[in-house]
């Protein structure tokens, strides 16, 4: 087995689904010994990449503004976005949507309340 992952091995992983088992039978002591083997393997491999940072943001409102009102922009001043108070803010990684959530106070900070994870099947059919 490559020390690498496929991505399609990663997706499997992720999902919690065995690896290259031909059995289907939990029953089996074989099939279930190969199993936690396949799954230890792919754990260490994906322990490799968890300390890797990634970019994230979230995306309170957007808008769009002419140079001429940017420019003139100083401390103080408001900018309003197209969302309402109520909306969800959303949660890119490295510029991919990858959640939906609210706002919360957590002593002086914000944070993000996630609500909702976008499954992969949304964020292909954004991209069309």
């Amino acid at each position: 087995m490559s020390d690498v992952l496929t991505q399609d091995e990663l997706d499997l992983l992720i999902k919690g689904r065995e690896l290259g088992a031909d059995c289907k039978d939990d029953h089996n002591p074989e099939y279930v010994e190969q199993k936690q083997e396949i799954i230890s393997k792919n754990k260490q491999k994906l322990a490799l990449i968890l300390d890797v940072p990634v970019k994230s943001r979230v995306v309170v409102g957007k808008t769009q503004k002419r140079l001429q009102d940017l420019l003139a922009l100083v401390p103080g001043s408001l900018i309003e976005t197209d969302n309402s108070v109520s909306d969800m803010v959303e949660l890119y990684v490295n510029d991919h949507l990858i959640a939906l959530g609210e706002v919360v106070v957590i002593g002086e900070n914000y944070g993000l309340r996630v609500k909702q994870i976008v499954t992969p099947v949304e964020r292909i059919r954004k991209l069309s």
